[in-house]
């Protein structure tokens, strides 16, 4: 009897080093396969010319400085003068310029500004076109109004889209980068902010198609998929959330997405805590890295989801396990993590 269960102990271990083995092997021939695959790109080195829009405040204009500082002749684009003034004043390589993206006077505008201070600097390339202007909402799906939803695509994806095609003939003529600004909303998508993650979503296919449809050109396309970043964007979206919760609406939709209610109301909190999010310069990084790396990512995820939590985890765990196993997860996920948010405010209000 003791023969057989050592037999099969031993049979067991084999068996299961033998399966660890044949994953390790399949993981490492795909590991292989995509290194072999990757291919070197232009890489434009400063001086050269980069457009970037939504610099007027933390993702856009942090990277607007580093950019500059790098020696880059940096369009900035933003929409209220006092934003141009700010940065006019920041940094002598920072040129301000009037670009709302879902205005298609700005956009030509824009490419016209670009074109005549290209004329003017003879042999300056066209480096790079970085789209990180972008907005926010942290409503469920069932409480965003029809302009919020429209708005939101214009802004997030159309927007884009339009800039990417207006700049497309100095993109492949210098054969430029182009960054997008993503969101691991795109696939951590929670059931508290559907609106903005499926609009994301659309810039994550987007920003796959529009890289096999230039690589023939040598374009490279990256998009960085940022996870919680502490800046302006996040105060002005749960402010707005928090202004429409607080409005009367349809009492059955007050009445089923009351605990989301709740939730977003409480968000309003979160970014005080200490830990919970991470600053615009790790995004940054990964901008400039997607702009000079000769071998650069397709897809950069960064941060964390929340205390800790690398983005690149969840990433992992939303795109592989089964959608319904997810679906559990994030739902059972959430309502911990609203927990413990809660006690974290109250141990910081007990203070």
């Amino acid at each position: 009897m003791g023969y057989q269960l050592c037999c099969g102990y031993k049979q067991c271990k084999y068996f299961c080093l033998g399966s660890l083995s044949t994953i390790f092997g399949i993981l490492a021939f795909f590991w292989l396969l995509d290194w072999y695959f990757q291919e070197e790109y232009p890489v434009i080195e400063p001086p050269g010319f980069v457009v970037l829009t939504g610099a007027s405040t933390g993702i856009g204009y942090n990277t607007a400085l580093e950019l500059a500082t790098m020696g880059y002749t940096v369009f900035a684009g933003v929409r209220k003068d006092n934003d141009m003034e700010k940065l006019n004043a920041s940094h002598e390589n920072i040129i301000p310029i009037k670009l709302d993206i879902t205005d298609e006077t700005h956009i030509q505008n824009a490419v016209t500004q670009v074109k005549v201070q290209m004329e003017k600097s003879p042999g300056t390339p066209f480096a790079a076109l970085v789209n990180n202007a972008g907005r926010m909402t942290g409503l469920p799906i069932g409480l965003t109004t029809n302009w919020e939803v429209t708005n939101l695509y214009e802004v997030n994806i159309l927007g884009m889209i339009k800039l990417t095609n207006a700049f497309l003939p100095l993109i492949l003529k210098n054969k430029s980068r182009v960054v997008n600004i993503g969101s691991v909303a795109s696939f951590a998508h929670g059931y508290s902010k559907g609106v903005y993650a499926s609009s994301k979503w659309s810039v994550l296919g987007y920003s796959h198609c529009l890289r096999t449809e230039l690589k023939p050109a040598r374009v490279s396309v990256s998009i960085i998929e940022p996870g919680v970043i502490g800046t302006p964007t996040v105060d002005k979206m749960l402010e707005e959330s928090e202004d429409f919760i607080l409005s009367d609406f349809d009492p059955l939709l007050q009445e089923f997405y009351a605990s989301t209610i709740e939730e977003v109301l409480m968000m309003k909190h979160i970014l005080e805590i200490e830990g919970f999010s991470d600053p615009p310069q790790i995004v940054t990084d990964a901008i400039v890295d997607a702009m000079t790396n000769k071998y650069p990512k397709d897809v950069y995820t960064v941060g964390q989801v929340a205390f800790g939590v690398p983005s690149t985890v969840i990433r992992k765990l939303f795109t592989s396990l089964p959608s319904r196993v997810m679906d559990f997860a994030d739902r059972d996920g959430s309502e911990k993590f609203y927990r413990e948010v809660a006690y974290k405010i109250k141990a910081k209000d007990d203070l």
